[in-house]
């Protein structure tokens, strides 16, 4: 099952529009003139020569990509097509990351040339822009896919500006970090939102195979008229691969008209980073397009019915646990790992109330095979789980439950955990 979903995975993307502002690139941004930099942690150090310009740049880049954010968020909802609520946002200046917390709903009122299963989906990708992101409630009624989202973006700007400052043509060192965070805030404070939400909501409502050939002929039209065959030689791969992300760049192309034609040589993400952000657009683009192009690559998509990620989430909650411990005063780490263990909870919690514990013994099985340092983060899953079992014992006279329960014991015991759980 999730083979099949994998295979429609690319026709879906439209959906992480509203994660990354934007979908702007369905291929690597090309190489620009590489920088000789110094190593990323001495320009990233808390304690160099750039910490506090580094402090300042993160810091300003962190405010305008939230106003911005916020500011789409407003233009999408006063349309008819996404509807999408900014829950929480934060910039945290010790880690120099930002966090947003989002949830809403959409639906795509074209015809989609795919089946889409009733499912609820689950995407997780870690790196410079690290998601969680949640499709539920899918429904499918005369034609129109409709859908609710819920997730989280963690943003390291720090991370970001140092990859972008390897971007940036004939300067080197501290002075191509501080163009890389000046370029930055200003494609952030160019971009053209209007044009932007107007790509998306058109995505949502208008996709179909029939009218993505229909917009990428016209491009394609302007395009050959100016005699710019790399980029007509792009739009003809969109229009062959088709899917959601192609259709959106191919939106954007077309409300500009011959606009596409004055690059030679760029990657989408460059003519389109150029198109709603002109100057600073180019090489953010670029970049942008090449960073969003691996993320999706890196992307896991779950269907939540069939296949709950438990590894993915032990996973993460070892790595956040990590870093609480290293950063006591890590609210985003604190948060993230009680998400993770709510999740695997709810699972094994629905389960055994209707007297299935295969994920339960998973769970015990995949505990098993970490490290016993890092099985010290499963403690308060644990837990919560050996509480549901007590409840089941004591409340229910389950005697299966009391069966399971000792079977946590022995295993907690073999862990050397038996002492943070007076039976």
């Amino acid at each position: 099952m999730l083979t099949n979903f994998k295979q429609n995975y690319n026709r879906f993307l439209g959906v992480l529009l509203l994660v990354f502002l934007a979908q702007i690139a369905f291929q690597p941004g090309f190489t620009l003139f590489a920088a000789d930099l110094k190593s990323e942690d001495s320009l990233r150090g808390h304690d160099g020569i750039l910490a506090k310009k580094t402090d300042d740049l993160c810091k300003k880049l962190a405010g305008v990509f939230e106003g911005r954010l916020l500011k789409l968020a407003a233009l999408l909802n006063a349309g008819k097509i996404v509807r999408i609520e900014i829950r929480n946002h934060f910039y945290d200046p010790q880690y120099r990351r930002s966090f947003v917390e989002f949830r809403g709903s959409a639906a795509f009122g074209a015809r989609l040339p795919f089946k889409v299963k009733k499912d609820d989906y689950y995407f997780t990708s870690d790196g410079n822009l690290a998601y969680d992101l949640s499709i539920e409630k899918l429904s499918v009624r005369g034609g129109t896919i409709a859908f609710n989202f819920q997730g989280d973006l963690v943003i390291f700007f720090d991370k970001i500006l140092y990859e972008i400052a390897k971007t940036v043509p004939n300067v080197v060192g501290a002075v191509a970090f501080s163009a890389a965070g000046d370029l930055l805030v200003e494609f952030l404070a160019k971009i053209n939102l209007e044009m932007l939400g107007e790509a998306i909501s058109s995505t949502f409502s208008k996709f179909s195979a029939e009218y993505l050939s229909t917009i990428g002929a016209e491009v394609l039209h302007n395009t050959t008229a100016v005699r710019q065959e790399s980029v007509s030689t792009m739009v003809r791969d969109a229009i062959k691969s088709g899917g959601a992300g192609n259709f959106f760049v191919l939106t954007i192309m077309k409300s500009v008209g011959h606009g596409a034609a004055h690059f030679v040589g760029a990657s989408l993400g460059g003519i389109v980073g150029n198109l709603l952000a002109p100057g600073p657009g180019a090489i953010i683009g670029a970049y942008l397009g090449s960073k969003i192009a691996s993320t999706i690559a890196k992307t896991v998509v779950y269907y939540l019915a069939v296949d709950l990620p438990i590894s993915v989430f032990l996973k993460k909650i070892v790595r956040y646990e990590e870093q609480r411990r290293n950063f006591p005063n890590d609210s985003v780490a604190r948060a993230k790992i009680e998400e993770y263990g709510r999740k695997i909870f709810q699972r094994v919690k629905r389960e055994i109330e209707n007297g299935v514990y295969k994920t339960f013994d998973d769970l015990l099985g995949k505990m098993d095979g970490f490290e016993k340092t890092e099985r010290q983060a499963f403690v308060p899953l644990l837990k919560d789980i050996r509480e549901f079992f007590r409840f089941k014992v004591i409340e229910k006279n389950d005697w299966f439950a009391a069966k399971k329960m000792n079977q946590m014991r022995l295993q907690l015991q073999t862990w050397g955990l038996m002492n943070q759980f007076p039976f």
